[in-house]
């Protein structure tokens, strides 16, 4: 009896945490770039990077990117399986939300990250990678990218393309300098972003 009484607060206390942060999301309300308060924001808009960067795997223009390496490995059990051994990602530490209003530049460091394009790609015979994919495996793992056992995954923000943020807005005046042809402004960072 009392094991069940433990489980069932403990079950309550999580369930109560999870709908405390579900409603606190909830009730924050989206901002215009230029009019979001200090604090806990929310904004949408499109993103930019500063400047746009090719992604490792694909090559395409993206505002941030991030690449894993998975290869094949013995389990104990007799069986292999995919683990992850590298990770890469966009040399910027941030990009920026573009709205109507104006920028915001998010810092990319500590996001939790939902990112809607994705890129898989298995070695096997005919799958070519880019020269400077190739480089990166082989300064990852030493082997080649043929070697049969390898699987590499990049997920990207386009540039341009839609991104939802939610994090803490904070005024850090020497975080960032405006891009060319950009005038500038108090720069403000969104941290803890998520971007979809």
């Amino acid at each position: 009896m009392s094991e069940a009484f433990i489980w069932g607060g403990l079950v309550y206390a999580v369930g109560f945490g999870l709908f405390v942060q579900r409603k606190r999301v909830l009730d924050t309300p989206t901002a215009k770039a230029l009019s979001a308060a200090i604090g806990r924001a929310e904004l949408a808009g499109s993103a930019r990077g500063d400047p746009p960067e090719p992604s490792l795997v694909t090559g395409t223009p993206c505002a941030y990117w991030e690449a894993e390496l998975h290869r094949r490995v013995p389990n104990g059990k007799g069986q292999k399986t995919m683990k992850c051994i590298a990770r890469s990602g966009s040399r910027a530490g941030h990009f920026w939300v573009e709205d109507a209003s104006g920028r915001i530049p998010v810092l990319t460091e500590g996001a939790q990250w939902w990112l809607d394009r994705e890129t898989k790609l298995r070695n096997r015979r005919g799958v070519a990678i880019s020269e400077r994919a190739r480089l990166w495996v082989q300064s990852a793992c030493g082997r080649e990218w043929e070697d049969g056992s390898m699987k590499l995954v990049e997920r990207r923000l386009e540039e341009g393309g839609p991104a939802y943020v939610l994090g803490t807005l904070s005024a850090a005046p020497d975080v960032l300098r405006p891009a060319l042809g950009q005038r500038e402004r108090r720069a403000r960072s969104v941290v803890g972003a998520i971007a979809l």
